[in-house]
């Protein structure tokens, strides 16, 4: 379901996928790493601006983004390390906020 729901709100050449229970891996093909923020933060506000029905009670949802642009020198460990590292760094200031490594 959350990846349907990130996939509608990406560029066609644009992947999602699940990296673990609680976490989405979202790879921007055509992004520039100027753009990697912007987007993040766009999609943290779709995800804050939802709703969800969950006996009969509608709860709100917040999300925290991570965020890395790829290196010429990147593999993909690397490039997901640095992600992993700022979605982390994204969490200890209290969440529901995008960080991005430039």
């Amino acid at each position: 379901l959350c990846e349907e729901f990130f996939s509608r709100l990406l560029g066609p050449t644009d992947l999602v996928g699940c990296l673990s229970d609680d976490k989405f891996l979202v790879v921007l093909t055509e992004c520039k790493e100027s753009e990697v923020a912007k987007v993040a933060e766009h999609l943290r506000t779709m995800v804050r601006l939802s709703e969800i029905e969950w006996w009969g009670n509608q709860l709100s949802i917040t999300c925290s983004f991570g965020g890395a642009a790829s290196r010429p020198e990147d593999t993909a460990e690397l490039l997901v390390e640095r992600a992993e590292k700022s979605l982390l760094e994204s969490i200890a200031a209290g969440g529901n906020r995008a960080t991005v490594i430039t």
